[in-house]
């Protein structure tokens, strides 16, 4: 969307009477391609489908403990087969159709049917048996002790059953699930509008969300300075970087587990000897990239799964130009340049190649840059490259799906990017998975772990951070690492504008004899004050939970609505002062630094 276009969208937003109190607006950087959780895995779609779907089971806060959320409880089999799950009552979908057994079967049978992501999501499953009307029992061929953890991601969002009486498309472009909200209006392009389901007995505080989409993300900040929009997610690093330099930002930045890895074609002659991989590894200051290209906006990255899933040993090398010698020798001589793929058009890649081939000469090795726009490993067929620059998010906190992802082929959503082939860790991953004692199968994820540390196939550069600026109107936004695109519209709220008086015409002062006073010396900034930043806070760090919203009230769909006013009355948006100056025009990037 151009900057008319995003102009027009905001003043569309102001004219449908929405910008009520309760209004939330906010500029995303990309815009979902289709709405049907079942269809197609779509980080854009992501703040959509956990808002407006429920899901058996979910995380906790931030982490990636699983627990209830449509069920009520669980309880598996002796044989690990069996996963029986007894679902909350009350509950109702956005059509008014209650959550109960026979919807949760026709809401899987439909995800497990030919063109739907439910093998790729949940490969053991072979059938549902309905028990009772809120109890529902899933049938695998082997044991699965992370199946809870698979009910959590959003491709196993529950769809109501009145998907069955709508047109075959209704699902891409409209919500029909048990969340708190539903997508009222998409117009493609501009924006969409979900608001809060009438039917739910207690109200979120924010009662819509404007959903505008916008790749450029300074331009959107200037929008939140001025108070016209709220919020503007997935900033970049440089842009994040001007926007904490505001007085009184909100600003956000959450560690997430999405990582940039270089990947070695282990396919490849030289690349495919362990030993040369590894002088790679050990030649490559990881930290000084993340200071120099990332400028420090980045975080290591410790492992390759999510952080609390499994003991783990950091997984990148420690820089050590004595080992990277003594791989290199052992290695012997590529004999020919190596070729480093990388994609210009996300960020910071262009940079990282650049350091990655200056590192690389000082041990005598040659590495030739080729620019692949769009380049995807999963589509790509011609092996012609050494090295490549990828982004590595994983879409689920089970073990078994993220590692899986990295050392099996599993085409078409996974093609193991590196060609690596381990029997060893095939033949413990697969062992993992039907373990049913935790303490062995993460014993068993763990050596799969060590795998990887020690043939090298991957090199963890760095874990990105997911950025976002705000007025500091919003209370209670946090970002989860796995979904960090999704925003907790259940746990916000929109405190009072800033009072703002309109200046009164200007007086002259009656003339007093002898000289003019001295001026008053300009005191410095204090911390809280209104003419500098406040330093009492850290702005980075996530904003502290309200009290009040720590626990949420209990939801009973079905039942009206209570009379009266939704949320807390405040002032919206467009009330804040509107004589703030406009950011600076954006300084081109510096590249790498010295």
């Amino acid at each position: 969307m151009g900057l008319g276009g995003l102009l027009a969208a905001i003043l569309l937003w102001s004219l449908t009477g929405y910008s009520s109190a309760e209004t939330l607006t906010a500029v995303f950087p990309q815009e979902p391609r289709n709405l049907d959780p079942h269809q197609i895995r779509d980080p854009a779609a992501w703040p959509v489908l956990m808002t407006c779907y429920g899901r058996l089971t979910g995380f906790k806060g931030a982490t990636t403990q699983i627990e209830p959320a449509l069920a009520l409880t669980w309880r598996v089999s002796d044989d690990g087969r069996m996963y029986t799950f007894v679902l909350k009552e009350g509950m109702t979908f956005s059509d008014g159709l209650p959550v109960d057994a026979q919807a949760v079967r026709w809401s899987f049978d439909r995800l497990m049917s030919p063109g739907f992501l439910g093998r790729e999501l949940l490969p053991p499953l072979v059938g549902l048996q309905i028990l009772s009307p809120h109890a529902v029992r899933f049938i695998l061929n082997q044991p699965w002790p992370d199946f809870p953890l698979a009910l959590a991601d959003p491709a196993a969002s529950v769809v109501g059953p009145g998907y069955r009486d709508r047109p075959p498309d209704y699902l891409k472009t409209h919500t029909l699930g048990s969340g708190l909200y539903v997508v009222e209006e998409w117009s493609a392009g501009r924006r969409m509008v979900i608001r809060s389901r009438s039917d739910l007995a207690t109200l979120p505080r924010i009662d819509r969300l404007e959903a505008l989409f916008d790749p450029d993300t300074y331009r959107a900040m200037n929008l939140v300075r001025s108070g016209e929009i709220h919020l503007v997610t997935g900033l970049e690093s440089e842009d994040f970087r001007l926007w904490k330099l505001e007085p009184k930002a909100g600003a956000l930045s959450t560690v997430t587990y999405r990582s940039r890895l270089l990947v070695y074609n282990t396919s490849r002659p030289w690349i495919k000897d362990a030993h040369a991989r590894r002088a790679i590894a050990a030649a490559i200051d990881t930290k000084d990239l993340r200071e120099r290209v990332k400028k420090g906006d980045a975080a290591p990255a410790e492992a390759p799964l999510p952080l609390g899933s499994i003991p783990q040993d950091p997984l990148t090398p420690v820089y050590d130009p004595t080992r990277a010698r003594m791989e290199r020798t052992e290695a012997g001589d590529p004999l020919r340049p190596l070729v480093l793929v990388y994609d210009e058009s996300r960020p910071g890649q262009a940079d990282e190649a650049v350091f990655i081939q200056e590192s690389l000469k000082e041990y005598d090795l040659e590495v030739n840059l080729a620019n692949v726009p769009g380049w995807n490993p999963n589509q790509d067929r011609t092996g012609a490259w050494d090295l490549a620059l990828m982004d590595w998010a994983p879409t689920n906190a089970n073990p078994a799906d993220v590692l899986g992802g990295l050392i099996a082929y599993a085409p078409p959503a996974r093609i193991n990017p590196a060609r690596f082939h381990s029997e060893e860790a095939l033949r413990l991953l697969a062992a993992a998975q039907g373990m049913t004692d935790t303490r062995r199968r993460a014993g068993l994820y763990y050596q799969v772990v060590e795998i990887l540390g020690r043939d090298a196939p991957y090199l963890f550069l760095y874990r990105e951070k997911w950025r976002a600026a705000y007025s500091p109107r919003i209370k209670g936004l946090a970002l989860h690492p796995l979904y960090p695109q999704v925003l907790p519209l259940d746990r916000m709220e929109l405190g009072p504008a800033p009072a703002y008086t309109a200046p009164g015409p200007p007086t002259s002062p009656e003339p007093q004899p002898g000289p003019p006073p001295a001026p008053d010396p300009v005191a410095p900034s204090e911390p809280g004050s209104t003419t500098g930043p406040d330093k009492a806070t850290d702005p980075e760090a996530p904003a502290a939970p309200d009290p009040a919203l720590e626990t949420p009230p209990a939801l009973i769909p079905g039942t009206p609505p209570p009379s009266g006013v939704k949320g807390s009355p405040s002032e919206p948006a467009a009330n804040l002062p509107a004589a703030l100056p406009v950011l600076p025009p954006k300084p081109p990037s510096a590249g790498v630094s010295p």
